[in-house]
C-alpha cells in the first residue's frame, strides 16, 4: 500500500500549516498503515484531487464500504469529528471511528445522487441546502 501524492497538494498541506503540514505529510504513509491494519482496511486509491485532506475509499474486513478521511491534526479538524459525533448520522455522514490525535476519521461511504448543481440558479439551489437546514436536528451543549 503505496501512494503517490500529487505535488499540488504536498504544496498546499505546506503552504497552509508550514512546519506542522511538513510532519504530517512525513507520517503520513505510517498512519495509512497502522489505521489500515488497526481497523481492519483495504485502502484504494485516493480521490483526485485532494485539497486540504487525504480521502480514499476504504472496505471493511466484513465488505463494508468505508471513507478514510486523514487531517493535519488542528481545532478544525476536531470541531468536524465532535459535530459528526453529536450528529451521529443525523443530516450528516456518520462517523464510524476516529483517532482524533491522528486527524483520521473512517466515515461510512455515501453513493451520490443528483447534484445540487444540477439545481438551475442560486434560488433554486439556496431552496433545497434551507430545507436540509431545517430538517437536521438540534444538537444541545
Amino acid at each position: 500500500m503505496k501512494f503517490e501524492l500529487d505535488a499540488q497538494f504536498q504544496e498546499r498541506i505546506r503552504t497552509v500549516f508550514k512546519e506542522e503540514g511538513e510532519a504530517w505529510l512525513e507520517k503520513l504513509p505510517g498512519m495509512l498503515k497502522e489505521l489500515a491494519k488497526h481497523w481492519e482496511l483495504r485502502l484504494a486509491e485516493p480521490i483526485s484531487p485532494l485539497a486540504y485532506h487525504f480521502v480514499c475509499p476504504a472496505e471493511g474486513a466484513d465488505g463494508g464500504a468505508h471513507m478514510l478521511k486523514l487531517g493535519v491534526p488542528r481545532q478544525e479538524l476536531l470541531n468536524e469529528i465532535h459535530t459528526l459525533e453529536a450528529y451521529n448520522g443525523q443530516g450528516f455522514v456518520r462517523l464510524e471511528r476516529q483517532e482524533a490525535e491522528m486527524g483520521a476519521m473512517l466515515l461510512e461511504r455515501l453513493e451520490p445522487g443528483e447534484s445540487v448543481l444540477s439545481v438551475d440558479g442560486d434560488r433554486g439551489q439556496t431552496h433545497i441546502f434551507a430545507q436540509l437546514l431545517r430538517q437536521l436536528p438540534r444538537i444541545e451543549s
